[in-house]
């Protein structure tokens, strides 16, 4: 729900959808499993044969957005606005 209020159907990859998707996918997961399990299967997911540098250095990139959306935002009790607070930090560096 959350990429189509922001998106409406847009599809693909590298693309503004797939960053809010790869950086909100990373705020959850630092949510259920803490920042360094987090970090280590964002890492690990970028991490194979193929993968071009470009794509691979954004996706790391939004990756580490999303975790620092929850380490700043989360934890402080605003886990109901986690979409929007990603979306902004996103427009931030791009």
């Amino acid at each position: 729900m959350v990429f189509l209020y922001f998106f409406g159907k847009q599809a693909g990859q590298d693309i503004k959808r797939d960053a809010l998707r790869h950086a909100y996918f990373n705020a959850m997961n630092v949510h259920s499993f803490g920042l360094t399990i987090a970090t280590n299967m964002a890492n690990a997911h970028e991490d194979y044969v193929g993968n071009p540098t470009e794509a691979k250095a954004m996706d790391l990139n939004n990756n580490s957005v999303g975790r620092a959306s929850y380490a700043t935002f989360v934890s402080n009790g605003y886990i109901s606005s986690l979409p929007v607070v990603v979306w902004r930090k996103l427009k931030m560096v791009h």
